[in-house]
């Protein structure tokens, strides 16, 4: 099933938005997160849709189709990444400078040129849905829908085509429209030109005026006011209507498959629907702000957030744990790694390199924020110190670099059974092999322990 998301007001897209216009960013970063369920895509399809290009650092928009995204550089040229083998990878020269604006269908990525035409890739070239119309020119904005697009012109006519375009019966002309032909009027009210009963998303709102539409096609569509208030309409009982209350100052929402996601003015992001309960990861990681654009395919979104200005490295790089139990076993949690930033709101990665004091790298691992023992159990010797050296980078490329000493802890004393040594009882001698003496050693080796974590 697909969905669509259309931005206010420039952009729309199905199965996919497209950022709303955001202008020019001087620095902005996009990010792609969804479900790891190995039911919706193998891990290697989720790293090949999870993992942005390097050095993508000047988005203004991003489009999903159906398992790739492209994001507008603000250069004009169209990067898209995502699972191998898709047409949609291979982005065509006229896409490659002159854009202004993109949009995708479920599995092709339509992009409008500065000079008023469109170029449309993916699927094979015999699908209708990139059969961009001859002579189209002095279009304003493009927008797709599931195996159709639409484009707009400066006069307000609407051409589309593609499987499922509907051609209005008589002149038709608005402000911003949708493939499955919903329309603003200049005055803000919404309208249709396709009377197929079929198609629920059709069936707007008595009374409903708005700044700006969404729509995934037959299923669900949703409108945002001047006010930045949300109305969701579709079928009856679909979480997806059941917008939050209390979200204001909205601009742009994303509909993606059984989630809504909705873009503040602030950049702050509210997501609901079904699939955040079956999927939680797919919600919202806390602390995100300063999002610009938003788009939602299935399960996932991609979206592109501002930067903030980075002029400091990143300082005072600290371990809340140095000391690990002797022998543990792989994945172990040792410690959470911290550091001070003068930019407000940036952004941190933690890696082990090579050099000076990096000696037993190989035995540890860094997840996000927290050093763990390596692939394999601890083999060090108890009592024994390890090394490793560990580079913060910030969002900017500056970094801090500093060596660390892990304590291991003593190994266990094990008393032989049956032996001379152990006749006396704990407290039956005070010779090298009594009990005494060996919890004497023990309690000395803890002491010892302790002194060396630093």
């Amino acid at each position: 099933m697909l969905h669509v998301s259309l931005s206010a007001p420039l952009n729309f897209a199905r199965m996919a938005l497209i950022l709303g216009s955001c202008g020019m960013l001087s620095a902005s970063e996009v990010r792609v997160w969804g479900s790891t369920s190995l039911t919706d895509r193998t891990a290697a399809e989720n790293t090949a849709l999870y993992t942005v290009p390097a050095g993508l650092v000047d988005a203004t928009q991003v489009a999903i189709s159906d398992r790739s995204v492209a994001a507008l550089r603000a250069t004009g040229e169209v990067v898209v990444w995502g699972v191998a083998g898709q047409p949609r990878l291979t982005v065509p020269v006229l896409a490659q400078s002159g854009v202004i604006q993109i949009s995708a269908s479920f599995d092709a990525f339509h992009a409008l040129r500065s000079d008023g035409t469109v170029v449309t890739w993916g699927v094979s070239n015999a699908s209708v849905v990139t059969m961009v119309p001859s002579g189209l020119t002095n279009v304003i904005k493009v927008h797709g829908g599931q195996d159709s697009a639409i484009a707009i012109k400066s006069d307000g006519t609407v051409v589309g085509w593609g499987n499922d375009w509907v051609s209005p019966t008589v002149g038709f002309t608005c402000q911003d429209a949708f493939p499955n032909a919903i329309a603003i009027q200049s005055n803000g009210s919404l309208s249709h030109w396709n009377t197929n009963p079929t198609q629920v998303a059709l069936n707007i709102p008595v009374g409903l005026t708005a700044s700006a539409i969404f729509s995934d096609g037959s299923l669900f569509a949703g409108a945002v006011s001047a006010s930045g208030a949300v109305t969701m309409w579709g079928p009856a009982g679909a979480s997806e209507l059941n917008v939050p209350a209390g979200i204001t100052g909205i601009k742009q929402i994303a509909l993606g498959y059984n989630h809504v996601v909705a873009l503040a003015t602030n950049g702050a992001l509210t997501m609901w629907g079904n699939a955040v309960v079956l999927r939680p990861e797919i919600g919202v990681p806390f602390g995100w702000s300063g999002c610009q654009g938003i788009s939602a395919g299935y399960r996932f979104t991609a979206a592109v957030f501002t930067l903030p200005p980075n002029g400091s490295a990143p300082t005072n790089m600290a371990l809340t744990g140095q000391a690990v139990e002797f022998q543990a076993v792989a994945n172990t949690a040792i410690g959470t790694f911290t550091l001070s930033d003068a930019d407000p709101g940036d952004r941190h990665s933690y890696a082990l390199i090579s050099g000076t004091g990096s000696t037993d790298n190989a035995m540890f691992s860094i997840v996000g924020t927290q050093l763990r023992v390596g692939s394999t159990a601890l083999t060090a010797a108890g009592a024994s110190s390890l090394v490793l050296l560990v580079r913060a980078t910030d969002s900017g490329g500056l970094f801090t670099e500093k060596s660390f000493t892990i304590t291991v802890g003593p190994a266990p004393i094990v008393i032989p059974p049956n032996n001379e040594a152990s006749k006396g009882g704990l407290f039956g001698g005070c010779g090298a092999g009594s009990g005494l003496a060996l919890l004497l050693a023990a309690l000395a080796a803890s002491v010892r322990l302790v002194v060396r974590i630093r």
